[in-house]
Order: C-alpha cells, then structure tokens, then sequence
C-alpha cells in the first residue's frame, strides 16, 4: 500500500519540476538598473539613459527619477551598454 502513495508523490515531484523548468526557459529578457549622481554626489534628475544591446545594436531609452535612479526592464539578453550623451554627461558635471 505504500508503493502507490510513493507513486502519486514521486508523479507530482516530476510534474512540479516539468513546469517549474518551461516557466524559466521562458524568461528570454534581461533588466538593468542604476543611479547617477553628480561630482557632488546630488541625484541627477531627468536624465535620459540610452541602452544598446551590443549584438544586435538595437537601443531603448530610459529617464532617472527624483532620486537619479533608472531601471531598465525588458531588455533582450547578452551584452548591454548604458550610455549618456555628452551634453548630458556635461550638465552633470556642471
């Protein structure tokens, strides 16, 4: 009697563990956060971060908030580089 007990219960681990893997092999995107301050250390506000996704040069667009925080979510996966314009980098500096 113990053995179709045993059953159900080693049936419901592979199942558990089937669906808990096609759920992470579904996850194909990458996010990205950070915060920019200025030389002396305020939050830049407004500021307007460029992501490029190296492989395919594809790029997306964020802001910083109040705190000079920005998250960046939905970002294919591989190799990405924040960027800031020069302009920008200059007004920070200032």
């Amino acid at each position: 009697m113990n053995k179709p007990k045993l059953s159900k219960i080693a049936s419901a681990i592979v199942i558990a563990v089937g669906l808990s893997t096609s759920a992470m092999a579904a996850d194909t995107s990458s996010s990205m956060r950070g915060k920019i301050l200025s030389q002396t250390g305020e939050a830049a506000t407004n500021v307007k971060i460029t992501v490029i996704h190296e492989p395919s040069k594809t790029s997306r667009e964020f802001m910083t908030n109040d705190s000079g925080n920005f998250t960046a979510k939905g970002l294919r996966v591989g190799v990405l580089i924040p960027l800031l314009s020069i302009q920008t980098l200059l007004a920070i500096l200032r």
